[in-house]
C-alpha cells in the first residue's frame, strides 16, 4: 500500500500566506519558498524547518489554529508502543494517522491535515476509543513512521528531522518513559523533578502554616465526600434536574449543562438562597444558578497569599481537577488578575500563551466572551469567579447581577469566618 501524504497545493500556499501577513516571514522569503514549492515539489514543511525560517513549535500552533485543532495532549509526545499497536502499518500510512498514546478510554492521534471526519470515525470504530486528533508536520510523520514501524525515510529528510524536531528521542530509548513525570500546564513535560524541587508543590509557595492546616482539612473531607457522598449526591443531582427530554445524554455529570442541573436565578431569589447556605463549599451553587441564567460554564478560583488557586467549576467543557492546576498571581500576567484589579469583568481575555492555556482548563478558547467577579473581605480577594458567556446579548445585564452576587458572596463568608472564630 503506497503511503499517502500529499496535502492539497492551496493548503501550505494559504498557511504561508498567513506567516507572511502575520510577519513570521519576509514576501521575499515566502516568494522564494513558494517558486521552489511549486517547481520541484519538495515538502513545504521540509523548505520551512530545513531553512531555519521557522522552528517546529510555531508551525505546530499555525496548523492547528488553522484547523481549529486544540487540545490537552502534548503534540510532540513520542508514541507508546501499546498506541502504536492499535493500528496497522497499512493502515497508519492510508489514513494518514499515528496513535499517540491512550488514557481513560481515549486515544491522541497524530495526523497530517487536514483532518477528515470519516478518517476520524474508522480510527474510533477500530480502536472503540473516544479519539482526539492532534495535527503533525508531515516531516515528523515520516520519521514517527521510520522509528516506530520502520518504514523507510530520505536520508536528507532524515538528517532535517534530526535537527529541527523537538523532543526526538533516540532510536533506542523511543519507548522508554521516566519513572516520574510531570506535566506543567503552561510549559509541558518536566521530567526527573525530586518531591522538594517540585515547582507545583504548594509548599514551595508563600503559605502560611496555617493555610497549610486547612488545605490538609480540605483534603481530608473531599476523600470522605468522594468514598460517602459522591452516588447520593449524584442521584440528587439528576433527579433534581430537568426533565430527561430536555438534558444532552452524551454530557457526564461534570460537564452538563448548567440550565439542566440548576434553576436559573434571579435577583428577588438572592437573600432566601444566600440564608439557606451554611458552609463554604455551599458557595458554588449559588454561582451555578447565576450561570444557568446565560453562562456556557463556571468556574471557581479562592485566593490567598498573592496568588488565585482553581477550586471547582461547573457547565460544558468543566472538569474540576483540571481547574486545581492552575496557580496564577492575584495582580498580573492573565485574565484572572484583570477580574480581581477591575472586580468586574466583560470581554476576551487578551492574547497570551498563559490565557490561552488557562481558557483551555476552562473548557474555553480566545474567542468566548467571558464574565468575571471577584469576592472582596475589606477590599482583598477571597474568591474569583470566570463564566464563559453562552449569549453575548445578556452580557451587560449578567455583569449587574454578577456584581450584586458578588457582594452577597462577600457577606456570607464574612458569616462564615464569624461563625468559625465563635466556634
Amino acid at each position: 500500500m503506497s503511503m499517502n501524504t500529499n496535502e492539497p497545493m492551496d493548503l501550505w500556499l494559504s498557511l504561508l500566506s498567513i506567516l507572511e501577513k502575520d510577519g513570521i516571514l519576509l514576501p521575499s522569503q515566502t516568494d522564494v519558498i513558494r517558486r521552489i514549492y511549486k517547481g520541484l515539489g519538495q515538502s513545504m514543511d521540509v523548505l520551512l524547518l530545513g531553512s531555519g525560517l521557522i522552528s517546529e513549535r510555531t508551525l505546530q500552533n499555525y496548523l492547528q489554529k488553522l484547523y481549529g485543532v486544540n487540545t490537552m495532549f502534548d503534540p510532540f509526545e513520542f508514541p507508546t508502543p501499546e498506541a502504536c499497536e492499535l493500528l496497522t502499518v497499512a493502515e497508519v500510512m492510508q489514513l494518514n494517522a499515528i496513535p499517540q498514546k491512550t488514557e481513560n478510554g481515549s486515544v491522541s492521534v497524530l495526523i497530517i491535515p487536514p483532518i477528515d471526519p470519516g478518517q476520524l470515525e474508522w480510527i474510533r470504530a477500530r480502536t472503540q476509543m473516544f479519539v482526539v486528533p492532534l495535527v503533525t508536520t508531515p516531516l515528523r510523520f515520516h520519521y514517527i513512521l521510520n522509528h516506530c514501524y520502520n518504514v523507510p525515510m530520505d536520508e536528507t529528510e532524515h538528517k532535517t528531522a534530526m535537527s529541527v524536531l523537538e523532543q526526538i528521542e533516540p532510536q533506542e530509548d523511543r519507548f522508554v518513559r521516566p519513572a516520574n513525570v510531570l506535566y506543567d500546564p503552561f510549559s509541558g513535560p518536566v521530567e526527573d523533578i525530586s518531591d522538594d524541587d517540585d515547582p507545583l508543590n504548594l509548599r514551595n509557595l508563600p503559605i502560611m502554616d496555617r493555610t497549610h492546616e486547612v488545605l490538609d482539612i480540605f483534603r481530608e473531607e473531599l476523600a470522605g465526600i468522594i468514598e460517602h457522598d459522591l452516588p447520593s449526591y449524584m442521584e440528587a443531582t439528576t433527579s433534581d434536574a430537568l426533565p430527561e427530554s430536555e438534558i444532552d445524554p452524551t454530557a457526564t455529570v461534570a460537564s452538563r449543562r448548567l440550565d439542566a442541573a440548576w434553576k436559573a436565578l434571579e435577583s428577588a431569589d438572592i437573600p432566601e438562597l444566600a440564608a439557606e447556605i451554611e458552609s463554604r463549599e455551599e458557595i458554588p451553587s449559588l454561582f451555578y444558578s447565576f450561570g444557568a441564567r446565560a453562562m456556557r460554564s463556571v468556574s471557581l478560583f479562592t485566593c490567598t497569599e498573592g496568588f488565585a488557586m482553581g477550586w471547582t467549576g461547573a457547565g460544558l467543557g468543566v472538569f474540576p481537577h483540571r481547574l486545581e492546576g492552575i496557580i496564577v498571581p492575584e495582580d498580573r500576567g492573565t485574565f484572572i488578575a484583570d477580574i480581581i484589579q477591575n472586580n468586574l469583568f466583560l470581554g476576551k481575555a487578551a492574547p497570551s500563551v498563559v490565557n490561552r492555556r488557562i481558557l483551555q482548563l476552562l473548557g474555553a478558547d480566545p474567542e468566548d466572551i467571558l464574565v468575571g467577579g471577584a469576592i472582596l473581605l475589606k477590599e482583598r480577594p477571597v474568591m474569583v469567579v470566570v463564566c464563559v458567556l453562552d449569549d453575548e446579548v445578556a452580557g451587560p445585564d449578567e455583569v449587574q447581577l454578577l456584581q450584586e452576587l458578588c457582594q452577597v458572596a462577600a457577606s456570607i463568608v464574612l458569616k462564615l469566618v464569624r461563625a468559625k472564630k465563635a466556634s
